[in-house]
């Protein structure tokens, strides 16, 4: 569960699909700000089927199967994966922020959305 934002707080909402994610910016309650970004679960696929030479059926299930406990190799092209995906949404974030009064981020909590 998320704490309630408090007044004046921004509240970023991003909603990771299969091929594209939504982000969407509150403060007050209101949307400041959206965009969708063209990077999803499918990026989490398309690198596993590149860089361990497997096809996009066997990618999916290595995917889909992941946790704490998968090798190494899965664990670090994942990690390379989600590192894109945050450069993504840095750089729409980044874009959002010089046009507010909000003088900092600060990720407090970060919950995942979506069936990507």
């Amino acid at each position: 569960m998320v704490a309630p934002a408090a007044p004046g707080d921004a509240v970023v909402l991003i909603n990771v699909g299969a091929a594209i994610s939504h982000i969407n910016i509150l403060t007050g309650g209101t949307t400041a700000f959206t965009r969708d970004v063209n990077t999803g679960g499918i990026t989490f696929t398309d690198e596993l089927k590149r860089q361990l030479g497997v096809s996009q059926e066997e990618a999916e299930a290595v995917k889909l199967a992941a946790d704490d406990e998968a090798e190494d190799d899965v664990i670090q092209v994942l990690a390379h994966a989600a590192e894109q995906m945050a450069g993504e949404f840095s750089k729409s974030l980044d874009s959002f922020l010089p046009r507010t009064a909000i003088p900092t981020w600060s990720a407090s909590t970060w919950p995942a959305a979506g069936p990507g």
